[in-house]
């Protein structure tokens, strides 16, 4: 009888068991239906450096030289910049003004804001003309002169100015900072020119970008020695930290090398279409995701244009 009461108790055990088991499986069932669908929005592009106009056009002011100046179809940097921002989300519109041949800094025996030998088209040309104190006609045989003639009468509505020179102050071997003249020397002639381009341009911010990587140096101290093209860039850097402006180093970060140069590069100096969309990308995610007085990189992420 003894194990006759066990095996009942014991079934009843399991039985009581078993129907907790339903209702807390039933319970935890009822409570997932209950909980509310989790809704994720859709991605959206944030701008972490604020200079880009969202749901507005962003007016960008680039002055440089043939790294820009060249290849002004669809196949040049300034239109591969509005195509990927564009489907990065931004609409933005480029004025193009660089002028093959040119740097930051001009010559000792030159003028700041008259003609002179080798500089007619510099960086402090450039902005004198933006001023209205130097003739625009100085640059009546480039194309930057209609690009001149359309900005001048909306400096206000410029939202980024971009500065990008340094190969031509390397090629000429300008000294890299001049006390005595800024203009004279490529770090001051810099930092003038984001000085003027606040000036002239007041709701503008201000990007800087490096010189690129180059396997051409017809000068005697090659890439070596005190004026070396990477302390050119260097030197741009230090620029771009002290003033805390955006910048773009595409000499180190753009994944151009001594390796690979002939891949991305023409001439030793000139970049290829495949150098110009690598170079274009990087100016796109600095504009977007680019910190002010930190350099940046190949910030844009290339998963975003994949067809």
């Amino acid at each position: 009888m003894t194990e006759v009461g066990s095996s009942a108790e014991k079934e009843g055990t399991e039985a009581a068991e078993s129907a907790e088991n339903a209702n807390t499986a039933e319970s935890e069932q009822t409570t997932q239906l209950q909980e509310p669908e989790k809704v994720y929005p859709e991605p959206k592009i944030q701008s972490l450096s604020g200079v880009l106009e969202e749901g507005d056009v962003t007016n960008i002011l680039v002055f440089g030289d043939s790294i820009w100046a060249n290849d002004r179809d669809a196949s040049g940097i300034a239109a591969k910049v509005e195509d990927y921002l564009y489907k990065m989300g931004y609409e933005v519109k480029i004025y193009n003004a660089a002028v093959g041949g040119t740097r930051a800094s001009i010559d000792f025996d030159d003028n700041e804001w008259e003609y002179g030998p080798q500089s007619d088209n510099t960086l402090g040309k450039m902005l004198s003309i933006l001023s209205g104190n130097t003739d625009i006609e100085l640059i009546n045989d480039q194309p930057a002169y209609s690009v001149m003639q359309e900005v001048m009468p909306i400096t206000e509505e410029i939202d980024v100015v971009i500065l990008a020179y340094g190969m031509n102050d390397f090629l000429s071997q300008a000294e890299k900072n001049c006390s005595e003249r800024h203009w004279c020397g490529y770090g001051t002639a810099l930092r003038e020119g984001i000085t003027a381009s606040n000036r002239l341009c007041p709701n503008a911010d201000v990007m800087l970008i490096a010189p690129t990587f180059a396997s051409y140096f017809p000068i005697g101290v090659q890439n070596m020695g005190d004026k070396a093209l990477f302390n050119y860039v260097r030197v741009a850097n230090d620029v771009a930290r002290e003033y805390h402006v955006l910048s773009a180093d595409p000499y180190n970060n753009m994944g151009v090398d001594v390796y690979n140069a002939d891949d991305y590069i023409l001439d030793g100096i000139h970049l290829n279409e495949l150098g110009r969309d690598l170079y274009a990308r990087m100016v796109a995610g600095v504009l977007i995701y680019g910190k002010k007085g930190e350099i940046s990189g190949n910030a844009l992420p290339w998963e975003a244009f994949e067809e």
